[in-house]
């Protein structure tokens, strides 16, 4: 024992004098102090206050991960108190169940943010904690590479709950809480480039935020509908500019919620490269989203045949109507305005003439009031279509019914020993 040594015999006659209480307790009073002397130069590198001192004689280990990774708040001479603070971490040895840090005592502001979101939890749902994102005893800054929050990083700390396992039940799920965008993030255009160190690339918290994360539903969300376009916009200007001006933008300023904005288009997450074969024909399905009608008749064109097939090496709705500022055709600014048309199919097909720009790439064969020519052109197609394949399919059928029974009737007639070949016709 600590105390049996020759250097401790005076402190021995003093114990033996006290009760067997307050010798357990003088006892270890004095192997705290002896402890703390001999641990602490052992972290000299930490900034450790004497209130530390009594933790470090049990919690070696977590004094080391400190030192190791040279946390923030031990630079900071924070102490183990200042972060535990109910009756729990200030009595040793410990009874009970200890209380969580609480944070927000020096952290006031950003506790306020995060208590505002679905983070901060609710009935229920625990939410995310501090320790979630940051980590407990290695807190580092958001600058240091090492940080679980740091841009390159928060993508995989997001992921820890915003990622779907094998046993992930969708329907068992918190609502707000998508389990399957940290793959997607990972696969988008965004999450790539993170993945190849870009530090201008946008991560989680570029879009929405870092402690007052809200649904997209709120509208004070960075993510909300109303406001994706600026934020959108803080990397993307040009394009948020162009969308503006554009027939969309103008409808959503106007307070149309259902003007389409950018992620109506653009996926959130799994964002893809616009100069991409994928994105082409993707982007003829997010405009069929809304423009049922147009996107039918367009797929009756030869345009519309050949991408359906997964060629790109034609018109597109973007080629023509543009991509971001898209406006409607009896604007002079619209590339699909009369004016306009020889410079737009221009930009594929030479040799270009007035007649050859007044081909309609919408005509709706099925509008019978609309365009009744090409309504009544497309019936008679049709019947003659049926007509014909119908009486020549009839007479082929009756053809070989003859050449069967011919074949049957010369053969029969035959093995019974019959010359006469005229009972075959």
């Amino acid at each position: 024992m600590l105390l049996d040594g020759p250097l401790f015999t005076g402190y021995k006659l003093k114990l033996m004098r006290k009760t067997p209480g307050s010798t357990m307790i003088l006892r270890y009073v004095l192997a705290t102090a002896i402890l703390s002397g001999l641990l602490l130069p052992a972290f000299g590198s930490a900034s450790f206050s004497p209130a530390d001192r009594r933790c470090i004689n049990c919690h070696e280990d977590v004094a080391q991960h400190i030192q190791d990774s040279q946390a923030v708040h031990a630079d900071a001479g924070v102490s183990c108190v200042s972060c535990h603070r109910d009756d729990f971490a200030r009595r040793a040895p410990h009874r009970g169940e200890p209380e969580p840090a609480s944070c927000g005592q020096c952290h006031e502001a950003a506790n306020e943010r995060h208590q505002l979101g679905p983070h901060g939890g609710g009935e229920g749902d625990p939410g995310a904690s501090c320790a979630d994102c940051h980590g407990s005893h290695d807190i580092l800054p958001a600058s240091d590479p090492q940080s679980k929050v740091y841009h390159l990083n928060v993508a995989a700390t997001c992921s820890q709950c915003h990622t779907a396992s094998e046993d992930f039940d969708p329907q068992a799920h918190v609502e707000h809480l998508n389990r399957w965008v940290a793959g997607d993030y990972a696969d988008g255009i965004h999450g790539r480039l993170v993945q190849k160190g870009l530090r201008v690339a946008p991560s989680c918290v570029t879009c929405h935020g870092v402690h007052a994360v809200r649904p997209a539903q709120d509208p004070d969300s960075l993510v909300a509908p109303e406001n994706v376009a600026n934020m959108c916009g803080s990397c993307h200007e040009g394009t948020k500019n162009a969308f503006t001006r554009g027939r969309h933008g103008s409808l959503q300023q106007g307070g149309d919620t259902a003007a389409p904005g950018c992620v109506d288009c653009h996926s959130p997450h799994l964002t893809v490269a616009t100069d991409t074969p994928t994105w082409k024909l993707q982007g003829i399905q997010e405009c069929g989203t809304c423009h049922e009608k147009e996107t039918l008749t367009y797929r009756d064109t030869f345009h519309g045949k050949v991408t359906s097939l997964g060629f790109v090496r034609v018109a597109a709705c973007a080629d023509c109507h543009g991509a971001h500022e898209v406006l409607p055709s009896s604007d002079p600014r619209s590339p699909i305005a009369p004016e306009n048309l020889m410079e737009t199919c221009g930009n594929c097909h030479s040799n270009l003439n007035e007649n050859y720009v007044r081909y309609d790439p919408h005509a709706n064969y099925r509008d019978r009031e609309g365009e009744p020519l090409l309504y009544w052109a497309t019936v008679f197609m049709h019947g003659l279509l049926i007509g014909v394949f119908g009486v020549f399919g009839l007479h082929t059928l009756l053809w070989a019914w003859r050449g069967w029974r011919n074949a049957f009737a010369w053969r029969f007639g035959h093995r019974s020993g019959s010359d006469d070949d005229s009972k075959l016709n």
